[in-house]
């Protein structure tokens, strides 16, 4: 994504807002992003690369960077809050499961009052019965919903690095930096668990 949008950013420094219009207006008949089919497949990260740029089409140059940053970060803030509203969930439920696990235990116990005249045999198992509700309300919430909420919040996050790395890209575009400093400005903010060297990119942009 930072090789694209590089790219995007050079063409629009070397010939124009002209020679990039069609690209932005377009993604998916565009030769440049034709080149990266995975990232077309992602829609709201094509879109804002898509839109901020067609803005910065229409307007000629005109626009002041730190409106263009501002447009950027509304976008990637009702991205982002759509992308938690899962993970949200799921966490909720996870807090949820341990008391509705002890509600179970509490309605066995509250049966098992009613059989007190039975012999221990019988109440040990009713009661033992009553407390595999709160077992299991806390296994579930904490053994598999909860570390399923985890991972796919580790896994949205990783995706806001992604959509920041664009926004660096064309803020520093923008403010005319040295190309090898927007790759770097860019680079550098993603996990270094998927963080690509710097002399990789570099040699990917020349071509080699």
């Amino acid at each position: 994504v930072i090789i694209l949008t590089t790219r995007l950013m050079k063409l629009l420094r070397s010939e124009g807002p002209v020679a990039l219009e069609s690209h932005v207006q377009d993604p998916k008949s565009s030769a440049i992003f034709a080149e990266f089919p995975r990232l077309l497949g992602n829609k709201p990260l094509v879109d804002l690369i898509a839109d901020t740029l067609t803005l910065i089409v229409v307007s000629s140059g005109t626009l002041e960077v730190h409106a263009v940053e501002e447009v950027m970060d509304n976008a990637m803030k009702t991205h982002f809050h759509e992308l938690h509203e899962p993970q949200h969930a799921i966490q909720g439920l996870a807090d949820a499961l341990p008391a509705l696990g002890i509600v179970a235990a509490v309605l066995g116990v509250v049966k098992t009052m009613g059989s007190i005249d039975k012999p221990p045999s019988i109440l040990g198992g009713m009661i033992g019965s009553a407390l595999v509700g709160t077992f299991l309300g806390i296994l579930l919430a904490y053994g598999i919903v909860a570390p399923i909420a985890g991972r796919l919040k580790q896994v949205n996050e990783q995706d806001e690095m992604i959509f920041h790395a664009v926004k660096q890209v064309i803020v520093a575009s923008l403010h005319g930096w040295p190309q090898p400093l927007v790759v770097e400005s860019a680079r550098s903010g993603l996990g270094h668990a998927f963080r690509p060297g710097l002399s990789e990119l570099l040699d990917a942009m020349r071509g080699r």
